[in-house]
């Protein structure tokens, strides 16, 4: 196992006695809460760098390191216990991060970790291939394998469904989403569309409340609203071509889409579906997010040093937010009251006051940030 480096964490931390807690039961009812310390990490990953910066949201400086012996890829950390999972999205395998004793481990599988996604309560992660149609499912307590498919279709988009119980899936094949069971390991139900798209569905997002999917065509425009527990589309949200940036607001109160082509950004009602505006963007969009009981949203472009705000609650463009450098990949925090920004170039974190829509801080680090993520997030489903 490969232990952390928490030099100024030494004394605060709260550990686990993983043995004890394999020994007590085998699956997550024995599994330890997430300890208040780690909800208040934000987690910097670095660009060519198997270190990870551990940030404390309460304070805005860095608390210490993490090594986790691959360079991530992707990393997600469950918002019920203190593990982290992450992939570099070409070894036969993940690795493990237990946060509460501080080691990690490699967990070896027989097919390509290309995606790691979490269920909605965070107990459990799944592990694909996508191409090739394999996929595992792991009990992320003590880490031990659930089930192993192989056979699925050639997957674009994968998560779990919210009852426990199903995957819902994109994939090559089928023009609309699919449900996977787990108990039966066969398509259980092939969610049909109103009309067929060229190449199908590309990907999807969950509602917050998990019983909704937001799908989108391999060719971007009309985004389509599938009922995931009634199986059946419920509405078509006119986004146009070129509309490729697309997701719910934290709450679901908007559903939020950038049209690259259009350079617009257009704020949806998440009651009705209908259009609320259709607002003054830019082009090169990298990411979207909102905050702040929903008051606002954010975006973000991949080549420019700054972020467009708009208001939800009044339909209209805010100020712009200037950056040191372009932002990579970010989040906000679980109380929406914090947005995390990576900045490469200059080597720093921006971190961004939402409530007031202003530049709070730079958080300097020492390797060139690719990403940040934490435990949860404000309204993130999948």
């Amino acid at each position: 196992m490969r232990p952390f480096s928490f030099a100024a964490l030494s004394g605060r931390l709260r550990t686990i006695g993983l043995v004890a807690v394999i020994l007590a039961h085998p699956g997550t009812a024995g599994a330890q809460p997430l300890p208040a310390e780690v909800s208040h990490w934000v987690f910097v990953t670095g660009q060519d760098k198997p270190t990870v910066t551990l940030i404390d949201d309460r304070t805005d400086r860095t608390v210490g390191t993490l090594d986790l012996g691959l360079v991530p890829a992707q990393v997600m950390i469950s918002p019920a216990l203190p593990r982290l999972v992450a992939t570099d999205g070409q070894a036969r395998g993940f690795v493990l991060a237990d946060l509460g004793v501080g080691q990690t481990r490699f967990v070896p599988l027989d097919f390509p970790a290309r995606r790691l996604f979490l269920s909605d309560d965070g107990l459990k992660a799944g592990v694909s291939d996508l191409a090739d149609g394999n996929l595992a499912l792991f009990d992320l307590s003590d880490g031990h394998r659930i089930a192993r498919f192989a056979g699925l279709p050639r997957l674009r988009d994968v998560a779990f469904g919210s009852d426990g119980k199903t995957l819902t899936i994109a994939a090559e094949g089928l023009q609309g989403l699919g449900l996977f069971g787990l108990a039966s390991g066969t398509l259980a139900t092939d969610i049909p569309l109103p009309r067929p798209f060229p190449g199908g569905l590309a990907a999807f997002t969950k509602a917050p409340n998990g019983r909704q999917a937001f799908a989108r065509p391999a060719a971007g425009g009309p985004i389509e609203v599938v009922d995931l527990k009634g199986a059946k589309s419920l509405a078509e949200i006119d986004a146009g071509p070129g509309s490729l940036t697309a997701t719910p607001s934290g709450t679901g109160a908007y559903f939020l889409v950038a049209n690259e082509t259009a350079a617009s950004f257009s704020i949806i009602h998440g009651e009705d579906f209908k259009l609320g505006a259709v607002l003054a963007a830019q082009h090169g969009h990298a990411a979207i997010y909102s905050g702040w009981f929903d008051s606002v949203a954010f975006l973000s472009s991949s080549d420019e040093a700054r972020l467009l705000v708009f208001d939800l609650w009044r339909l209209a463009k805010g100020g712009d937010i200037a950056l040191p450098s372009p932002p990579g990949p970010g989040t906000v925090t679980a109380d929406g009251s914090k947005l995390y920004l990576p900045l490469a170039a200059s080597r720093q974190v921006a971190v961004i006051d939402i409530r007031h829509r202003r530049l709070a801080g730079l958080i300097a680090v020492e390797t060139p940030p690719a990403a940040v993520a934490v435990a949860g997030g404000y309204g993130i489903c999948h």
